[in-house]
């Protein structure tokens, strides 16, 4: 299936770019079920799971991956998450902040 650049398919529908936040090793199970929806419905899911927490590139990452992104998802649960070095918040409520201040949609899971 063909996407023009306006983020149009060739079946006339549009094709959203979007990030998934959670903390990771309790939420899982969750974090897939919604990659599994955004991709059964068309569009494409970004996580960041694989960003190593240390890396201090990641809060640039995570800037410009969620300023090409039209939809944030924050599943919520119990853990605040790994802390970003020098900000003193979780990489959770960075994307949050980040998404917000940028005027993504935003969508959250509790």
């Amino acid at each position: 299936m063909d996407i023009d650049a306006t983020g149009v398919s060739e079946n006339g529908r549009r094709k959203y770019q979007i990030f998934i936040s959670s903390t990771f090793r309790d939420l899982g199970d969750q974090r897939r079920m919604v990659l599994d929806v955004v991709i059964d419905r068309g569009h494409m899911p970004i996580a960041l799971e694989r960003f190593p927490a240390a890396d201090r590139t990641v809060p640039n990452v995570i800037r410009k991956t969620i300023d090409a992104s039209q939809i944030y998802v924050i599943i919520l649960g119990y853990r605040y998450g790994a802390i970003v070095d020098g900000e003193g918040i979780s990489f959770s409520q960075l994307e949050y902040e980040i998404a917000v201040e940028q005027g993504v949609t935003v969508e959250s899971c509790v």
